[in-house]
């Protein structure tokens, strides 16, 4: 853009401030395209001026970032970019984000899923001047695991349904009676053993 500022006797006060700088990825307001170019235009007083194709007044006007879309042309001015720089963040950034500043435990899946739905709807930009990202970080905040739980107690025999008699154990078998002592050798009889009443009796007298 060709521009020419020249002298004024009006009062060298600059009109309201510039946006401030939104980055190389910043969005067209007349077509929505993504990206534009930049250059830096120094403070001039208030003159006449091309600007988006037409010979205008302007200014007075500070240093400024002069913002050209890439696609239709558009031109507008933005503040220098004084601000901490930013670069878009990471879905590792985002990861370590969350973990690091919710104010409970954040599980290593859940954040990853959390930050890749993030980048779908959000264009993210990471602060780099932000004390969090001043000390480098290779790997996620680790999250504890879910807690260990008590071994099952032994889960209980099933109960006999209504009505039906559990069956009956088997019988333990009748000791068998001793055996008679065996004949001695040679074939004597055996004594019978006397099992009268030993002791005295009374005799009985018919009378």
């Amino acid at each position: 853009m060709t521009q020419t500022c020249t002298a004024s006797t009006l009062p060298e006060q600059f009109v309201e401030p510039l946006p401030p700088f939104s980055g190389d990825s910043t969005e067209c307001g007349k077509c929505s395209h993504t990206g534009a170019l930049t250059r830096y235009q120094q403070a001039c007083p208030r003159g006449r001026m091309v600007f988006n194709g037409a010979t205008c007044m302007r200014g007075p006007l500070p240093e400024r970032l002069e913002r050209t879309c890439q696609r239709c042309g558009f031109e507008w001015d933005e503040s220098l970019d004084t601000a901490p720089a930013i670069r878009p963040a990471t879905v590792e950034d985002l990861v370590y984000a969350l973990q690091l500043c919710a104010p409970y435990p954040v599980h290593p899946q859940a954040a990853e899923h959390t930050a890749f739905r993030l980048m779908e709807v959000f264009d993210v930009q990471v602060r780099l001047g932000h004390p969090v990202w001043n000390s480098a970080h290779t790997r996620p905040v680790p999250a504890p695991g879910p807690p260990a739980q008590p071994d099952p107690a032994p889960a209980a025999p099933p109960a006999a349904p209504a009505g039906d008699t559990p069956p009956a154990s088997p019988a333990t078998p009748a000791t068998p009676p001793a055996a008679p002592p065996a004949a001695p050798a040679g074939g004597a009889p055996v004594p019978l053993q006397d099992k009268r009443p030993s002791g005295p009796t009374a005799s009985t007298t018919g009378h």
